[in-house]
């Protein structure tokens, strides 16, 4: 049950002490018993100071703001996405670029959809709608959530090291993205981006609440049926291992694309100097590298409020309720704006979604 090096200490979650006000590292004993206590490795609190209770204060309406705000973005972004992926199949995805463009498409969706249910469960968690399943459906919408967002970035990934080779290297990049290596690539870094989330699901575990009467009362937790608690699988790996996973996933993918699409850009304006050099072929990947650039800056962005969110965690060891909504409205961000770029970009892109729009209104008329 315990899930410390101290026996008599029990360590919640990072999700369970998300619906209180513990201050971090600090025990919280049983009424009458010091022995037996938990603690939480992270405090959370609003910006505005106020406790998780204090209902329609300010940091409260920051977060149901944010939080309404995510919902609709998402919807949106659900409803975009869907034409996106239409789009590239009626256009036949003859190159790997529209190939992988509509494999970013359906993980965006994803992303969207899980994203829309784990916003109402932290506004449930905020505004204590059976706060206790609210929290337990938040974590269990978080994961699929976090894969989404590794494989988002997996697929940006690739789509820039393809655009890389396609305006640097143009032959070895038909060489290497053939139809069936494109897909494995896609399939390999999507696998990729799912084992590196897989410790995640064993780090926490859901346990009933003993904690609630006699000489084990604990006044914070006494209202929770179940508890979320840390497992000895998390706790027997060193923290500086999972700073060293945490640190892979959001750093390292970050700078490759930022290097791979410089040095892209770079050839592009030395071959539009040439102009003697550049043919059809090359024209055409230029522009698909012109429609992918703002696509990548706002992934950049969008990571801004996680890499934020974690460092109030490593340094500070406590989290902001409010950043933790702003960490949610950015993932939807990036997964909902691909559709906007590529309609301001792409002219054909542009004609098809409108052409798909009306067969669509048509259908429901």
């Amino acid at each position: 049950m315990n899930a410390s090096s101290d026996p008599s200490v029990v360590l919640l979650s990072f999700f369970m002490c998300h619906m209180m006000d513990l201050q971090p590292r600090t025990k919280d004993c049983a009424v009458g018993n010091i022995s037996v206590c938990i603690i939480c490795g992270s405090g959370w609190k609003f910006f505005t100071g106020e406790k998780i209770d204090d209902f329609y204060s300010v940091g409260h309406l920051i977060c149901l703001l944010l939080g309404i705000t995510t919902i609709f973005i998402a919807m949106i972004g659900v409803f975009t996405n869907c034409i996106i992926v239409e789009v590239f199949r009626r256009q036949g995805l003859n190159r790997p670029f529209d190939f992988l463009l509509m494999v970013l498409a359906y993980v965006d969706l994803c992303v969207c959809g899980m994203c829309i249910l784990a916003t109402i469960a932290a506004l449930a968690i905020y505004q204590n709608v059976n706060r206790e399943l609210a929290t337990i459906c938040y974590w269990y919408l978080c994961l699929p959530i976090l894969l989404g967002k590794s494989g988002s970035t997996a697929m940006t990934l690739l789509i820039s090291i393809e655009r890389f080779l396609a305006i640097k290297y143009p032959f070895r990049a038909k060489q290497w993205f053939t139809s069936f290596n494109t897909k494995s690539f896609a399939v390999l870094l999507l696998t990729a981006a799912v084992v590196s989330k897989f410790p995640k699901f064993f780090v926490i575990r859901r346990e009933p609440n003993i904690y609630r009467n006699g000489g084990l009362l604990i006044p914070s937790i006494q209202d929770f049926q179940y508890i979320l608690t840390i497992t000895e699988f998390a706790l027997s790996v060193d923290p500086y291992l999972w700073d060293i996973h945490t640190s892979l996933e959001y750093l390292l993918p970050l700078p490759a694309m930022l290097v791979l699409n410089t040095l892209s850009y770079i050839q592009v304006q030395k071959m539009l100097k040439e102009r003697k050099d550049v043919n059809c072929s090359q024209i055409t990947e230029i522009n698909a590298l012109d429609l992918f650039l703002p696509v990548v800056v706002v992934l950049i962005v969008s990571n801004l409020a996680p890499l934020v969110h974690f460092a109030f965690l490593y340094y500070l060891k406590t989290l902001y309720r409010e950043m933790n909504t702003a960490m949610l409205l950015s993932i939807v961000l990036n997964s909902a704006v691909n559709f906007h770029i590529y309609h301001y970009k792409g002219l054909k892109f542009k004609q098809d979604a409108k052409a798909i729009l009306r067969s669509w209104f048509k259908l429901c008329s």
